[in-house]
């Protein structure tokens, strides 16, 4: 791929996207390897066609992954949000999960680098994360990167929920909320939960969320997962990706299923020369 046209797609709020100055980056990247500045030659496409998707923020790593691009996606956050006093920290950074795959701006410049140094894909140090497909009744919702919670509509309130999987029941619960969340989302609302962090491949953390019972299990579980919503008393509403969706009945199975994988890219430990390493 040397002397060619590393092919890069940004994805993430309007404002958070143009505070990333992809050619400056390119230079310095280039300089960096002792060539021109101008060595690293860039090209803005959409995801579908890019060699490198850089995501900008938690919701931008969420958007990056619903479109499932071939390419490895890099977590970018800001130092600052550039939202003109309208603070979003989902914008620029990942106060819900994926904290661990964020990187700087001088680690895009590393992964530029590789790339433009002929490795093409190869020279980034990836790791598969699970894409869930979200159905509620056998219709189709949405995917989810991070988490899928049930939880009750009104504040203070709790419900009774249903936990499948696999063929297996593993009881009901009287609680805020239930949340399922993939290895990327395991260290967000899940881990202040009470639930643990997992590894990429283990499976899918199922925590309840304020149980009225201390003694209340998590779970960690294998694809697919059934949520149900086992008492009407309260008002449910489906939450996907920090997202509320729509409600919930207590006829209504939610079905959560991984239905692809995304490419993320792993930073490198700070005291390493290598700039980006396998996990």
């Amino acid at each position: 791929m040397a002397g060619s046209r590393t092919r890069v797609a940004i994805v993430g709020g309007d404002r958070a996207v143009a505070a990333v100055d992809l050619e400056a980056i390119a230079s310095e990247a280039g300089a960096s390897r002792g060539d021109a500045p101008a060595a690293i030659a860039i090209e803005r496409v959409d995801p579908e066609r890019a060699d490198v998707v850089l995501a900008v923020g938690e919701r931008g790593l969420v958007e990056a992954a619903r479109k499932a691009p071939e390419a490895p996606i890099v977590a970018v956050e800001l130092d600052e949000d550039p939202s003109d006093g309208q603070h979003d920290p989902q914008s620029v950074g990942f106060p819900d999960g994926g904290s661990r795959y964020a990187v700087d701006i001088e680690g895009i410049a590393d992964a530029l680098d590789r790339i433009a140094d002929g490795e093409g894909h190869a020279g980034l140090s990836t790791v598969e994360h699970p894409l869930l497909a979200v159905s509620v009744d056998g219709e189709p919702v949405d995917s989810a990167l991070f988490d899928v919670t049930l939880v009750t509509s009104e504040p203070a309130r709790i419900s009774e929920y249903g936990v499948r999987s696999d063929g297996e029941d593993h009881g009901t619960f009287r609680a805020d909320a239930v949340t399922v969340a993939t290895p990327i989302g395991s260290t967000g609302y899940a881990r202040r939960a009470g639930g643990p962090v997992s590894s990429p491949g283990t499976g899918l953390v199922v925590v309840p969320i304020a149980p009225f019972s201390t003694r209340t299990d998590t779970w960690v579980l294998r694809s697919p997962v059934t949520l149900s919503v086992e008492r009407d008393e309260e008002p449910v509403s489906l939450v996907i990706d920090d997202e509320e969706r729509r409600r919930v009945e207590t006829d209504e199975p939610v079905s959560i299923v991984v239905d692809d994988q995304v490419r993320i890219v792993v930073p490198a430990p700070a005291d390493s020369e290598a700039g980006l390493e396998k996990l």
